[in-house]
């Protein structure tokens, strides 16, 4: 499921991501705008327990692992999906999950297998085809 500005992400210490809503989004889900990569970077982590001698709380993502849905894009943006994994900037890092899509019920159209082999070679920028 794509993930909407309703969602609840948190870090794997207990943090909870705050998303702050774009001031345009050509794309709604339950009257909320779809979570794109930029809005996660821009997103802060508040409540992270992670405190002591050499540890350092969740305060933002750093990088997104997981849970992008590359094949399409949101106003030049990629969307975010419900499978969401984000590396934090805390000391051990933590990792970000969606705890609920915000009552997203939108989800990416299945590839076909042509397409997935498609879209596999244009990512690996190997040749399609033998020349």
């Amino acid at each position: 499921m794509y993930l909407n500005h309703n969602a609840t992400l948190m870090c794997t210490h207990g943090g909870q991501v705050m998303l702050f809503p774009p001031p345009f989004r050509s794309l709604w889900i339950m009257q909320s705008p779809v979570v794109t990569e930029p809005d996660l970077l821009e997103a802060v982590i508040v409540g992270c327990p992670q405190i002591g001698p050499g540890l350092v709380p969740c305060t933002t993502m750093v990088a997104v692992l997981a849970g992008l849905a590359m094949e399409i894009q949101i106003d030049g943006e990629v969307p975010v999906l419900d499978s969401l994994q984000a590396l934090t900037d805390g000391v051990p890092p933590g990792l970000v999950q969606a705890i609920d899509s915000g009552g997203s019920n939108a989800a990416p159209a299945p590839f076909s297998a042509m397409a997935m082999t498609m879209f596999t070679a244009s990512r690996s920028g190997a040749a399609f085809c033998p020349t």
